[in-house]
C-alpha cells in the first residue's frame, strides 16, 4: 500500500483485500474529501445522506426504531 498525503494529494494502490478495506474505511472515514460518499462526485445519480458515525443512508431509506446500524457503514 501507497499512501502519499501531500498539499491535498492521496495515493493509494489496491493489491490485497487488506489494503482495499483500508482505502475504503478512508473513504467511509471521510479523510479523502471531496471524494466522500454523500458528495455525488462518484456516481451523479446517488443520493446517500451522511449521519453521525461515519453513517450513510440511502435518502429513501426507512430504518426500523429497534434496528442498530454499527458505525463506518
Amino acid at each position: 500500500m501507497a499512501y502519499e498525503i501531500d498539499e491535498g494529494a492521496y495515493y493509494a494502490r489496491v493489491v490485497d483485500p487488506r489494503t482495499y478495506g483500508a482505502i475504503t474505511q478512508d473513504i467511509l472515514s471521510r479523510h479523502l474529501h471531496p471524494l466522500v460518499i454523500d458528495s455525488q462526485l462518484l456516481c451523479p445519480k446517488s443520493n446517500y445522506v451522511f449521519h453521525s458515525f461515519n453513517k450513510y443512508f440511502d435518502a429513501d431509506v426507512t430504518v426500523a426504531l429497534n434496528t442498530s446500524v454499527s458505525n463506518n457503514c
